[in-house]
């Protein structure tokens, strides 16, 4: 082995010399998903699944300490999925906030009878809270 490893795995064996370890790396992005079993679920149910499915997901955000960019809703019916999203800067990252975004992203597509088969509600772009916002944006944008 030699003498410097020799010298590392005594270090690790005694546990000196260690370096933390993180529980798990940052996702690029957090989805909760839920299967409609009653395709004749009435409106106000299928609102209720997405308030649900933004607050599970919300909770998920906490130990990494981020917060999400994009909120993205999406229903998958037998024909098709049909989606809504929307950008925030600074990010969403409270329950409250993401429950919010994610009804009224709901509410145009959560017609009932409609033969919903599932519900899906995702937070993406996730970035550290408080995290530096591009410097160009604002320049960028009004470039276009």
């Amino acid at each position: 082995m030699g003498a410097h490893a020799a010298d590392r795995l005594r270090a690790a064996a005694s546990g000196r010399n260690e370096e933390p370890i993180a529980p798990a790396a940052p996702p690029a992005w957090i989805q909760e998903e839920s299967l409609i079993r009653d395709r004749r679920t009435d409106r106000a149910g299928l609102l209720d699944v997405v308030e649900g499915l933004a607050v599970r997901a919300s909770r998920r955000l906490r130990p990494f300490d981020v917060a999400a960019g994009t909120v993205t809703v999406e229903f998958r019916r037998g024909q098709g999925s049909v989606r809504r999203d929307d950008h925030f800067d600074p990010g969403v990252a409270d329950e409250d906030t993401a429950r919010q975004v994610a009804r009224a992203l709901a509410e145009p597509l959560a017609d009932a009878g409609s033969g919903v088969r599932s519900v899906q509600v995702r937070l993406s772009r996730l970035a550290r809270r408080g995290a530096q916002g591009s410097l160009f944006g604002a320049l960028a944008a009004r470039v276009r």
